[in-house]
């Protein structure tokens, strides 16, 4: 059943106004204490450099984790977009850029879904939604997927990465000590922000999606969150994630790599 488009846009509106709030300091609460445990989760999903005159599309860009793992790297894409409707979190990001990056990147603020289903802009080499599908309702997760498929290119490749909830884990006690010492605890915004409702995305949905929108999991990485201790960790302390990373085994955090399904008469 579709949801009630006016519950529809006042959910959009919380969840913008939200992002708007914490833009400024999103990095620092959510992403910094998380940056060794992204490296490891997306460093196992083997992303090959792409091609020359790539281009790569980030959906819900934030403040441009992905566009900086993967679109700014030395072999990084010749042009990048970068949609996200909330100016504050576009603006964090500008603030990163350096001005010789700024002509490879194009930010716009609007609809992710929106912007997809105007389809104005495809054949991208890659297109990455990190922790966008969470913030959407069950058919819009869908939607977005098939909207995405639409708009990568020949032999591209979607990347994408959710809390999914898998109710026969059970995260292990020997990581929530070590998050107890972490920078994650007392962590959060200066001011109260209202923030939405969010939730993981269930395994059979996220499945399902991707079966909908014909894409074949080529990779798929799991663990369970492990928070830095230190704003600049050293080798011991990138060393003990890793090993607490590997020792833990699967859990809420999941990044998948996807490509579209080709018929043989299409290929």
């Amino acid at each position: 059943m579709n949801e009630d488009p006016i519950i529809e846009e006042e959910r959009r509106s919380l969840d913008r106004a939200y992002h708007d709030q914490i833009g400024n300091e999103y990095d620092k609460v959510i992403l910094d204490p998380r940056r060794t445990a992204s490296d490891i989760l997306f460093d196992r999903l083997g992303i090959a450099p792409p091609p020359r005159n790539s281009r790569m599309l980030d959906c819900g860009c934030g403040t441009g984790q992905a566009i900086l793992r993967f679109g700014l790297t030395q072999n990084g894409f010749d042009s990048v977009v970068g949609i996200d409707h909330s100016r504050s979190m576009l603006d964090a990001l500008r603030q990163k850029l350096h001005e010789t990056q700024k002509s490879r990147i194009r930010l716009i603020q609007d609809d992710v879904i929106e912007w997809l289903a105007r389809g104005e802009e495809s054949g991208f080499d890659l297109i990455t939604a990190i922790g966008f599908l969470h913030h959407l309702s069950d058919e819009q997760v869908v939607q977005t997927l098939r909207l995405m498929t639409e708009r990568v290119g020949p032999g591209g490749q979607i990347v994408i990465a959710e809390p999914m909830i898998d109710e026969k884990l059970s995260e292990p006690a020997l990581i929530r000590w070590w998050n107890r010492h972490s920078l994650a605890r007392g962590a959060g915004y200066s001011t109260p922000a209202d923030e939405p409702d969010e939730r993981p995305l269930p395994r059979n949905l996220l499945y399902s999606a991707f079966d909908q929108a014909r894409l074949r999991v080529e990779a798929h990485t799991s663990s369970w969150e492990i928070f830095n201790r230190s704003t600049r960790p050293g080798w011991t302390e990138r060393s003990l994630i890793g090993l607490l990373y590997r020792w833990g085994g699967p859990g809420i955090v999941n990044a998948w790599k996807l490509q579209p399904i080709v018929d043989e008469g299409q290929a």
